[in-house]
Protein backbone atom coordinates (compact mmCIF):
# COMPACT_ATOMS: atom_id res chain seq x y z
CA UNK A 1 0.00 0.00 0.00
CA UNK A 2 2.91 2.34 0.72
CA UNK A 3 4.29 1.26 -2.23
CA UNK A 4 1.23 2.40 -4.62
CA UNK A 5 0.70 5.67 -2.72
CA UNK A 6 4.60 6.21 -3.35
CA UNK A 7 3.96 5.41 -7.13
CA UNK A 8 0.75 7.74 -7.19
CA UNK A 9 2.85 10.68 -5.77
CA UNK A 10 5.42 10.02 -8.49
CA UNK A 11 2.36 9.50 -10.85
CA UNK A 12 0.95 13.73 -9.74
CA UNK A 13 4.25 15.05 -9.82
CA UNK A 14 5.16 13.89 -13.37
CA UNK A 15 1.59 15.31 -14.72
CA UNK A 16 2.06 19.00 -12.71
CA UNK A 17 5.64 18.61 -14.34
CA UNK A 18 4.00 18.22 -18.17
CA UNK A 19 1.25 20.69 -17.12
CA UNK A 20 3.82 23.28 -16.44
CA UNK A 21 6.12 22.02 -19.52
CA UNK A 22 2.92 22.20 -21.81
CA UNK A 23 1.80 25.69 -20.38
CA UNK A 24 5.22 26.74 -20.87
CA UNK A 25 5.36 25.97 -24.20
CA UNK A 26 2.06 27.33 -25.20
CA UNK A 27 3.59 30.95 -23.80
CA UNK A 28 6.62 30.73 -25.27
CA UNK A 29 5.08 29.85 -28.98
CA UNK A 30 1.99 33.05 -27.73
CA UNK A 31 5.17 35.77 -27.26
CA UNK A 32 6.92 34.19 -30.69
CA UNK A 33 3.50 34.93 -32.73
CA UNK A 34 2.94 37.84 -31.11
CA UNK A 35 6.32 39.49 -32.15
CA UNK A 36 6.52 37.76 -35.36
CA UNK A 37 2.71 40.03 -36.17
CA UNK A 38 4.33 43.25 -34.62
CA UNK A 39 7.33 42.42 -37.40
CA UNK A 40 4.57 41.55 -39.69
CA UNK A 41 2.92 45.42 -38.89
CA UNK A 42 5.94 46.89 -39.04
CA UNK A 43 7.15 45.87 -42.47
CA UNK A 44 3.32 46.45 -44.00
CA UNK A 45 3.71 50.04 -42.88
CA UNK A 46 7.45 51.00 -43.65
CA UNK A 47 7.89 48.90 -46.93
CA UNK A 48 8.58 51.27 -50.39
CA UNK A 49 6.57 52.00 -53.53
CA UNK A 50 6.56 49.22 -56.27
CA UNK A 51 7.82 49.90 -59.75
CA UNK A 52 4.39 49.97 -60.76
CA UNK A 53 3.44 52.62 -58.32
CA UNK A 54 6.71 55.22 -58.91
CA UNK A 55 5.62 54.53 -62.82
CA UNK A 56 1.96 55.76 -62.66
CA UNK A 57 3.45 58.84 -60.77
CA UNK A 58 6.22 59.53 -63.53
CA UNK A 59 3.39 58.92 -66.07
CA UNK A 60 0.98 61.39 -64.40
CA UNK A 61 3.70 63.82 -63.64
CA UNK A 62 4.40 63.77 -67.74
CA UNK A 63 0.61 63.77 -68.90
CA UNK A 64 0.40 67.19 -66.32
CA UNK A 65 3.78 68.65 -67.22
CA UNK A 66 2.56 68.81 -71.16
CA UNK A 67 -0.46 70.08 -70.29
CA UNK A 68 0.90 72.77 -68.59
CA UNK A 69 3.42 73.27 -71.35
CA UNK A 70 0.56 73.20 -74.34
CA UNK A 71 -1.46 75.52 -72.43
CA UNK A 72 1.51 78.19 -71.91
CA UNK A 73 2.34 78.05 -75.34
CA UNK A 74 -1.13 78.77 -76.96
CA UNK A 75 -1.56 81.51 -74.62
CA UNK A 76 1.54 82.93 -75.53
CA UNK A 77 0.72 82.42 -79.37
CA UNK A 78 -2.28 84.41 -78.78
CA UNK A 79 -0.53 86.90 -77.11
CA UNK A 80 1.99 86.97 -80.24
CA UNK A 81 -1.10 87.31 -82.60
CA UNK A 82 -2.91 89.93 -80.46
CA UNK A 83 0.27 91.81 -80.47
CA UNK A 84 0.86 91.80 -84.53
CA UNK A 85 -2.58 92.69 -84.72
CA UNK A 86 -2.33 95.95 -82.54
CA UNK A 87 0.75 96.97 -84.30
CA UNK A 88 -0.68 97.13 -87.35
CA UNK A 89 -4.05 98.83 -86.42
CA UNK A 90 -1.15 101.46 -85.02
CA UNK A 91 0.57 101.09 -88.23
CA UNK A 92 -2.75 102.08 -90.37
CA UNK A 93 -3.54 105.14 -87.88
CA UNK A 94 0.31 106.42 -88.46
CA UNK A 95 0.22 106.01 -91.75
CA UNK A 96 -3.71 108.03 -91.96
CA UNK A 97 -1.72 111.06 -89.99
CA UNK A 98 1.18 111.13 -92.72
CA UNK A 99 -1.55 110.94 -95.83
CA UNK A 100 -3.00 114.15 -94.07
CA UNK A 101 0.35 115.73 -93.88
CA UNK A 102 1.66 115.11 -97.28
CA UNK A 103 -1.04 115.88 -100.01
CA UNK A 104 -3.32 112.60 -99.47
CA UNK A 105 -0.24 110.30 -100.36
CA UNK A 106 1.14 107.62 -98.44
CA UNK A 107 4.46 107.16 -98.32
CA UNK A 108 6.67 105.46 -100.51
CA UNK A 109 9.50 102.52 -98.98
CA UNK A 110 12.03 105.59 -98.87
CA UNK A 111 9.46 108.40 -96.90
CA UNK A 112 8.53 104.87 -94.50
CA UNK A 113 11.00 106.32 -91.82
CA UNK A 114 9.28 109.78 -91.65
CA UNK A 115 6.47 107.99 -90.19
CA UNK A 116 7.45 106.74 -86.82
CA UNK A 117 6.14 103.37 -86.78
CA UNK A 118 6.76 101.25 -83.37
CA UNK A 119 7.59 97.66 -84.04
CA UNK A 120 6.62 95.41 -80.71
CA UNK A 121 9.62 92.99 -81.68
CA UNK A 122 9.28 90.31 -79.62
CA UNK A 123 6.17 89.27 -81.14
CA UNK A 124 7.28 88.70 -84.51
CA UNK A 125 9.00 85.42 -86.36
CA UNK A 126 12.72 86.22 -87.00
CA UNK A 127 13.58 82.81 -88.51
CA UNK A 128 12.88 84.15 -91.90
CA UNK A 129 13.09 87.85 -93.21
CA UNK A 130 9.64 89.61 -91.87
CA UNK A 131 7.49 92.63 -92.01
CA UNK A 132 7.42 94.25 -95.02
CA UNK A 133 5.73 97.25 -96.49
CA UNK A 134 4.85 98.26 -100.15
CA UNK A 135 2.87 101.35 -101.89
CA UNK A 136 1.04 101.31 -105.55
CA UNK A 137 2.20 104.87 -106.10
CA UNK A 138 -0.43 104.86 -108.78
CA UNK A 139 -3.68 103.88 -106.94
CA UNK A 140 -2.08 104.81 -104.02
CA UNK A 141 -2.99 102.07 -101.92
CA UNK A 142 -0.83 99.97 -99.52
CA UNK A 143 -0.55 96.83 -97.97
CA UNK A 144 1.67 95.50 -94.98
CA UNK A 145 2.45 91.70 -94.23
CA UNK A 146 3.96 89.81 -90.87
CA UNK A 147 4.47 86.75 -89.58
CA UNK A 148 4.25 86.17 -85.94
CA UNK A 149 5.97 84.21 -83.51
CA UNK A 150 3.07 81.74 -83.44
CA UNK A 151 4.04 81.01 -87.52
CA UNK A 152 0.60 82.75 -88.26
CA UNK A 153 0.88 85.59 -91.17
CA UNK A 154 -1.03 88.60 -91.01
CA UNK A 155 -1.83 91.11 -93.93
CA UNK A 156 -2.93 94.50 -93.61
CA UNK A 157 -4.04 96.81 -96.91
CA UNK A 158 -5.04 99.99 -96.59
CA UNK A 159 -5.95 99.74 -92.55
CA UNK A 160 -7.71 96.60 -93.24
CA UNK A 161 -6.14 93.52 -90.90
CA UNK A 162 -6.73 89.94 -91.98
CA UNK A 163 -4.93 86.49 -90.98
CA UNK A 164 -3.20 85.28 -94.15
CA UNK A 165 -4.37 82.08 -95.46
CA UNK A 166 0.06 80.95 -95.93
CA UNK A 167 3.33 82.55 -95.97
CA UNK A 168 3.14 85.93 -97.33
CA UNK A 169 6.81 87.29 -98.78
CA UNK A 170 7.42 90.66 -100.02
CA UNK A 171 6.56 89.92 -103.56
CA UNK A 172 2.81 88.48 -102.24
CA UNK A 173 3.00 91.46 -99.89
CA UNK A 174 3.26 93.84 -103.30
CA UNK A 175 0.44 91.58 -105.12
CA UNK A 176 -1.65 92.71 -102.16
CA UNK A 177 -2.16 96.68 -104.15
CA UNK A 178 -0.81 94.98 -107.41
CA UNK A 179 2.13 97.16 -106.76
CA UNK A 180 5.92 96.55 -108.30
CA UNK A 181 7.45 94.41 -106.42
CA UNK A 182 9.81 96.64 -104.48
CA UNK A 183 8.70 95.55 -100.64
CA UNK A 184 10.35 97.64 -97.40
CA UNK A 185 11.75 94.87 -95.66
CA UNK A 186 11.46 95.44 -91.88
CA UNK A 187 13.39 92.45 -90.08
CA UNK A 188 16.58 91.20 -92.36
CA UNK A 189 16.96 87.67 -91.52
CA UNK A 190 20.52 87.71 -93.12
CA UNK A 191 21.73 90.61 -91.14
CA UNK A 192 19.93 89.65 -88.13
CA UNK A 193 18.57 93.26 -87.31
CA UNK A 194 15.73 95.99 -87.53
CA UNK A 195 16.45 98.38 -90.25
CA UNK A 196 15.95 102.01 -89.15
CA UNK A 197 12.13 102.73 -90.21
CA UNK A 198 10.91 99.78 -87.93
CA UNK A 199 12.41 100.34 -84.38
Amino acid sequence: MKKYTQIKKLMRFDFLISKHEIKSSQQSHFNVDSSLGRQQNIGAFSRGFTIIELLVVVVVIGILATIVIVSYEGVNNRAYDATIRSDFANFAKKLQLYRTSNNDLYPTTAQLGNVDLKVSKSAYDVAENNLYYCLNPTTNEYAMAARSKSKKDYKMVNGTVTEAAAKIYGADTCNLVSAPINAQLGWNAATQQWLSWAQ
